[in-house]
């Protein structure tokens, strides 16, 4: 009897293959409809997938880790620069972490950003639009 390995899908290819492997399993099934493989593929894309949403709770801590506050600190309403205590060095620190992270929000739009909410708005909309 085989053993069954699962390994994460880091990759492009690995994408492909694990996307790929129902036509193994059901390629004598008559009955059988494959999913478009393009559709699958963006399923899993961490660019585009419903998976990779960054969820707000997760959003949060980053904020309160970059800033050295204490989590409970760090709600929708709180403004970076009155509640937070935050200057604009670590702002940009903040925002080139959470780019590190694959939270972006558009430079132009970070001028707009006043609370915590407005971050995360901004970050939502970017991440739908791309």
């Amino acid at each position: 009897m085989s053993s069954i390995k699962i390994e994460p899908v880091t990759t492009q290819r690995g994408r492909r293959a694990f996307v790929k492997f129902p036509w193994r399993v059901y390629e004598d099934d008559p009955n059988w409809v494959p999913p478009l493989i393009s559709e699958q593929l963006d399923y899993l894309d961490p660019a585009t997938g419903p998976f990779y949403e960054v969820s707000f709770e997760t959003f949060r801590d980053l904020i309160a880790q970059e800033l050295q506050v204490e989590k409970d600190r760090v709600v929708r309403e709180a403004s970076f620069v009155d509640d937070l205590l935050a200057d604009s060095i670590k702002l940009v620190e903040m925002m080139l972490r959470m780019e590190e992270e694959g939270i972006e929000i558009p430079i132009e739009s970070a001028w707009e950003v006043e609370t915590v909410g407005d971050a995360y708005r901004l970050y939502r909309q970017h991440a739908a639009s791309s």
